[in-house]
């Protein structure tokens, strides 16, 4: 059987593909699975066979939103929750998928950013930073009035590294950054920047 794999999200881990978010289409039917991480065969990233699949079942009225890496493991951002995909080994049968953080997830598919080893991410309440500890902190106090009134699935997160700053871009061309240097001292302190139209045009924030 002739199989299509499209996927919205993919993150390429020590020799495998990892996708999630998928639509399956073959010669006798078209399936969509929100909730499925397929992943493909070692150092084949263009195979895919339709058994190398994860469902993760208790997702509700959720669904995937990204993928990332953090020590190793496979980072599985849903719209409620973050689940990791324990990777020991290339044996599959070895593997292991938990729920890490239970209740906070992200719906934003730009709103999620691998700095330094750490990931932060939208939440709808609060930006999160976190580390291979899987205990979300949350950075944006300081502006917390304001996320809950400009935050939108929209939202994006950028990192300008000469500056080692944090952008969070907003729908509505708000902008904010934080300087992550000040975070190791439990300083959270964000600053309004203004970038005017230029939240509508991806090449201006390439370095962002």
């Amino acid at each position: 059987t002739s199989l299509n794999v499209r996927y919205k999200h993919a993150k390429m881990i020590s020799g495998r593909l990892y996708v999630a978010n998928v639509f399956i289409e073959n010669t006798d039917k078209s399936e969509q699975h929100p909730n499925w991480i397929m992943f493909s065969e070692m150092n084949k990233p263009d195979v895919i066979p339709i058994t190398n699949y994860i469902g993760v079942s208790d997702l509700g009225n959720g669904q995937i939103t990204n993928l990332e890496e953090m020590g190793g493991s496979l980072v599985v951002f849903s719209t409620n929750s973050v689940y990791r995909l324990h990777v020991p080994s290339n044996d599959p049968m070895s593997w292991s998928l938990m729920e890490a953080v239970e209740t906070i997830g992200c719906s934003a598919d730009d709103g999620i950013i691998n700095v330094q080893g750490k990931l932060y991410f939208c939440a709808r309440d609060n930006i999160y930073m976190m580390d291979a500890n899987f205990t979300p902190q949350p950075i944006s106090q300081y502006i917390q009035g304001t996320y809950l009134i400009d935050y939108t699935d929209k939202v994006k997160l950028r990192h300008d590294p000469i500056k080692n700053q944090l952008y969070a871009i907003f729908e509505n061309k708000e902008c904010y950054a934080i300087n992550l240097n000040r975070i190791l001292n439990n300083e959270y302190i964000w600053q309004r920047i203004c970038f005017g139209d230029e939240f509508l045009n991806n090449n201006n924030l390439t370095d962002l």
